[in-house]
């Protein structure tokens, strides 16, 4: 969501949450380091539980395997019309890894692939890619939702 922000047009935000009982926790280290070589600040980032009034206002919700495809259509049956892979836009595997516990090496591929599906969906809205120094903070309007399950 972060890495997005910055590049949404007028009247779309995006907004990130999970399905972890915990919120509010921090990006682990290592992938706020390796987002962090991509120009993506995730210090600020907190986790968020997903509850109905995202859903609600969401357009579009965008999750990363078919883990969160499966909860999310369980747990909100109304949003399987609004779901879809982020990697779909960018590649035919819909599958991007949860990277919480990879190896530095394998964070890097999944935070290039995460990269690489952003700027596809941006791509389809218009927009450009992020570009290192860019700011991803600004964000606008209406709802784009990625969806993690930690």
């Amino acid at each position: 969501a972060v890495y997005a922000a910055g590049r949404l047009p007028p009247g779309v935000s995006v907004e990130s949450a999970g399905f972890h009982e915990a919120t509010g926790r921090m990006s682990p280290a290592l992938i706020t380091a390796v987002a962090a070589r991509k120009g993506v600040d995730l210090t600020m980032h907190r986790s968020t539980r997903i509850d109905r009034a995202m859903i609600e206002r969401s357009d579009l919700v965008l999750v990363m395997d078919h883990q969160n495809h499966r909860m999310l259509t369980e747990a909100f049956p109304e949003s399987a019309a609004k779901v879809t892979y982020l990697r779909l836009f960018g590649s035919h595997d819909p599958v991007i890894l949860d990277p919480y516990s990879m190896s530095e090496d394998d964070t890097v591929r999944v935070v290039d692939q995460i990269c690489a599906s952003v700027n596809a969906f941006l791509a389809t809205l218009g927009r450009p890619p992020l570009r290192a120094g860019d700011d991803p903070l600004r964000v606008e309007g209406g709802r784009a939702l990625p969806i993690e399950a930690r």
